[in-house]
């Protein structure tokens, strides 16, 4: 064992500083887009929810600012705004006329901002915040009235007339109270929605579904996730004036960072290149393009990102390779540049070689501190199948495992030492 340790060791030695300890992953958003995923650059995929499932979001968070201004259309699911300046009353809902709504002013949402949805981009100017006035005591009062037309593939196209009444925020408690109906006045629903704050602790957002009239719990907890896998709009110029398309891509959590280092490998980027950035579209889409006459998805391989997460880690990632419909795949590569709250000598690396494995793979470790780290090796459903203690050191030291109790496919492997955590993904095959 001395013999292979040293054999090892010497190999690691001298390719590491070309492997660089970047670890392959791959999201599936499936067939069609169907599902957003959130995903966390330490942890992986934290969440899954269908994209199409919701009209509305109502932001549940407290306060007068942005964030609790913040109202979002779904417009990948077909929903479109329409803006007259219909003032909010009763009488005007009541007999709301929507000729000539083609020429009304259409509302969409921001994608540099979470905060800037479809209702709430105008301009502020007090006692007027864009879909509402400041009334008192933290309420803002609904301004218009909204024409909502909501499109669905093969179905006829739904027309809803929509009265954001009142979003309070008191004590700590947000409250939110709208009305929707059919443009004849059938179907009418008078929603009030106590404490959303509490309802979705941890949360940034009451979706809604408006075809269902149903209120939806479909995110994960917003510190949870750095970035998701997604269909949104992007205001984009395809030949032509710039207008909304929708768009698959990759957007940023609110305090993720990222720097987009263009024009250069991505083995020759270094955090630096590009200043970071907080605009939730850093990443977004344009990392991939497809080809019309090879009708291929092919991937900029000139472009990369360092990713500074929630908790101050510095990543460093760039795409592989994207599935399109088909599957919705996005394949990257991710490092782990520097860990938040300890210093770069309190962390090393982890590396799983030969991988994909057989019977036995060596544990490659080298920590600064040595003593006893604990090892796991998950499944893809995120269950425990085995669990041991092993040693580490300053020096590489490679600690074999035996992998006969694992049937074939990836699993997660997770070393933990004193807080310190690092993993990377195994591929038996037998």
């Amino acid at each position: 064992m001395k013999h292979v340790y040293l054999i090892l060791s010497s190999f690691f030695a001298s390719t590491f500083l070309f492997a660089q300890g970047y670890v392959s992953d791959r999201v599936y958003m499936g067939p069609g887009y169907m599902n957003e995923v959130f995903y966390s650059l330490s942890n992986d995929s934290v969440g899954a929810a269908p994209v199409k499932n919701w009209d509305l979001a109502f932001s549940v968070y407290g306060g007068t600012s942005d964030e609790f201004l913040s109202i979002l259309a779904n417009h990948v699911n077909g929903v479109n705004i329409y803006l007259n300046n219909t003032p909010a009353n009763q009488t005007n809902f009541d007999n709301f006329d929507t000729t000539g709504y083609q020429s009304w002013q259409q509302l969409f949402n921001t994608d540099t901002s979470w905060w800037y949805g479809a209702f709430n981009r105008e301009p502020y100017a007090h006692p007027n915040y864009s879909w509402g006035t400041y009334t008192t005591n933290g309420t803002m009062s609904g301004r218009f009235i909204y024409l909502v037309e909501l499109k669905t593939t093969g179905q006829p196209t739904l027309y809803k007339k929509l009265w954001i009444k009142k979003k309070s925020s008191i004590s700590g408690s947000v409250s939110i109270e709208f009305t929707y109906a059919n443009l004849d006045g059938s179907d009418l629903q008078a929603l009030t929605f106590n404490d959303v704050q509490n309802t979705y602790s941890g949360k940034r957002y009451m979706f809604f579904s408006l075809r269902n009239n149903q209120a939806l719990d479909r995110e994960p907890a917003r510190d949870a996730w750095d970035i998701t896998f997604t269909r949104y709009t992007a205001y984009l110029s395809m030949g032509g004036p710039p207008t909304y398309y929708p768009v698959t891509g990759v957007l940023l959590n609110q305090g993720v960072q990222a720097a987009r280092v263009g024009g250069v490998l991505p083995g020759d980027a270094q955090e630096g290149m590009a200043p970071y950035r907080t605009a939730m579209n850093t990443v977004g889409h344009d990392w991939k393009s497809f080809n019309n006459s090879t009708m291929q998805w092919s991937i900029v391989d000139t472009l990369s990102y360092f990713i500074k997460d929630l908790n101050g880690a510095i990543w460093h990632l760039y795409f592989t390779g994207f599935g399109g419909q088909a599957t919705g795949m996005c394949e990257f590569d991710k490092k782990l540049v520097s860990s938040a709250g300890l210093g770069q000598e309190d962390y090393q690396n982890l590396i799983l070689y030969p991988n994909p494995a057989k019977e036995t793979t060596y544990l490659i470790t080298e920590f600064s501190k040595p003593g006893v780290a604990r090892m796991d090796i998950l499944n893809m459903h995120g269950q425990f199948v085995y669990s041991q203690n092993i040693t580490v050191g300053q020096n590489f030291t490679a600690t074999p495992v035996d992998l006969g109790r694992l049937s074939s496919g990836l699993y997660l492997v997770r070393l933990t030492q004193a807080n310190v955590v690092f993993q990377a993904r195994l591929m038996v095959e037998r």
